[in-house]
């Protein structure tokens, strides 16, 4: 039998640049990229089977999260099954 990691991640408001999301409350682009970015990076880090979110804004900007977090472990997982990170580990070993 396989465990399975569920996980809850509050992301404070996700929505797309320049929208409103409380009164007079928005994102602007480079905010929206840099919280996109930092959101992705927490799913790949989290590395869980399942993940509930909330304060989700507009499904759109989860969907474009879920994309990057995806192209990342996509790049994570071909560096690994090339060898990439095992040179890069065998090299600090023999370094140390």
């Amino acid at each position: 039998m396989r465990d399975v990691t569920i996980a809850s991640f509050n992301v404070k408001n996700l929505i797309g640049a320049d929208r409103e999301y409380y009164r007079f409350m928005t994102y602007s682009k480079n905010e929206h990229s840099w919280k996109s970015d930092w959101l992705a990076e927490q799913v790949v880090r989290m590395d869980a089977d399942v993940v509930g979110f909330q304060e989700i804004f507009e499904l759109d900007a989860l969907v474009d999260v879920i994309k990057q977090a995806n192209r990342a472990g996509s790049e994570a997982n071909a560096d690994h099954m090339s060898g990439k990170i095992s040179r890069v580990l065998r090299s600090l070993k023999y370094k140390g």
